[in-house]
């Protein structure tokens, strides 16, 4: 039994419950024949889409649902825009909230007037937005809401429930990635583990508010679920040192699922980093180990000793990177799990999983900054070529 047998074996019941998921295609096929993938929503889709059907042509396209998870529901169109003295068609989200995911959606609008960043999914303008205008031909409505204190008719005006735009990543999310390199039976190399974790060590940092001047009220925001399917996908920018190896990679869904939960921010900047970094470090625990059981792992934790000159251990919640054993690593490499594993980046990421919160947030910001840019500045040619072939199989639209 190889290595992807055995992960198979273990987490066989993860299969089944993303086939549960109302993202999942195959499973709800028969369901909705419209909308596969999407059963009980084709009303609220097509709500969503008359108004796009019936704009413009020439400068609205309708492309179709995207997902339906937290309470909300998210669709992909395009637009036509302005781009210095041309125009070009644009992708765009149309995310809007379901009965079940009012609270949150509030919560997610409020964290995106207070936080911003390069790898943050921002909220974008759609040019003459077809949801603001009323229907050029009306239809009889045939469902009525109350939203706000008001009844609202569907296909009459103009699109009465709340909703967002945002940015849209075409290459869809890292958990897609690491299911799709499962499906492929490939593990990724360290070079592309190196840009992915450099990424969302900028996330966190964008989140918490460091480095982005004066003071903002979203500083030192804990993102609510930090995982692999919140972390979207997006294209490859060849002449910046951080996304010519690996795709830009940006984070998504801040709000809240349960208003009950403890308060977002509040919080000094050094919890608040540790926080999201520790999220980061299950990820990479998870694109390491290929799989996308992320929650599994904090049932457990393990000791872990690395070879330095202090003989420093600690118990770490990375328990697929760790032989768990209190007198060290043994010579043999062979010994480790996923031997070929980069031994300053498994530090790092047993480190960032710490159970102890000071030994995690005893990583600080620079250090973790550089050691990225040490380990993508030894990229060979060859090096490059391999990781963006091995891309060109697992993201929906490569480079």
């Amino acid at each position: 039994m190889d290595y992807f047998d055995h992960m198979a074996t273990m987490y066989s019941y993860e299969s089944f419950r993303h086939q549960l998921q109302v993202s999942s295609l195959q499973f709800f096929e028969m369901s909705s024949p419209t909308y596969p993938g999407f059963l009980f929503l084709s009303d609220e889709i097509n709500e969503i889409r008359l108004y796009f059907d019936q704009a413009d042509q020439r400068r609205y396209k309708w492309v179709g649902p995207l997902e339906s998870r937290d309470g909300s529901l998210s669709v992909h169109v395009r637009a036509v825009v302005s781009s210095g003295d041309t125009e070009v068609w644009k992708d765009f989200v149309i995310k809007r909230p379901l009965e079940n995911g009012i609270r949150c959606f509030e919560d997610e609008c409020q964290r995106l007037q207070e936080l911003s960043g390069s790898h943050l999914v921002q909220q974008v303008s759609l040019p003459l937005n077809p949801l603001d205008q009323p229907l050029p031909n009306p239809q009889s409505p045939d469902k009525f809401y109350e939203w706000g204190g008001q009844i609202y008719a569907s296909g009459t005006g103009s699109y009465a429930i709340p909703y967002l735009v945002l940015e849209y990543l075409e290459n869809g999310t890292l958990g897609d990635l690491i299911r799709k390199a499962r499906q492929e039976r490939v593990t990724l190399p360290n070079l592309l583990l190196w840009g992915l974790f450099r990424c969302l060590i900028h996330a966190s940092a964008e989140m918490v508010g460091v480095n982005q001047g004066a003071k903002r009220q979203g500083r030192n925001f804990i993102h609510p679920c930090f995982t692999l399917d919140n972390v979207m996908v997006g294209k490859y920018y060849p002449h910046t040192i951080d996304h010519r190896i690996s795709p830009i990679l940006k984070v998504a869904n801040f709000g809240r699922p349960s208003l009950d939960e403890s308060p977002a921010f509040g919080v000094n900047e050094a919890v608040a980093l540790g926080e999201n970094l520790m999220a980061v470090g299950m990820i990479m625990q998870c694109s390491i180990a290929v799989t996308d059981n992320e929650n599994d792992h904090y049932r457990e934790t393990r000791w872990f000793r690395f070879r330095t000159a202090s003989n420093e251990g600690f118990e770490t919640f990375a328990t697929l990177l760790s032989p768990g054993r209190r007198d060290g690593l043994d010579k043999k490499k062979g010994d480790l799990p996923f031997p070929w594993l980069d031994q300053m980046l498994r530090y790092i990421v047993c480190k960032l999983t710490a159970v102890n919160a000071a030994q995690r947030q005893s990583l600080s910001l620079p250090t973790l900054l550089h050691c990225t840019s040490w380990a993508l500045s030894r990229a060979t040619r060859d090096d490059l070529d391999n990781v963006h072939k091995l891309l060109s199989r697992l993201l929906e639209t490569p480079m």
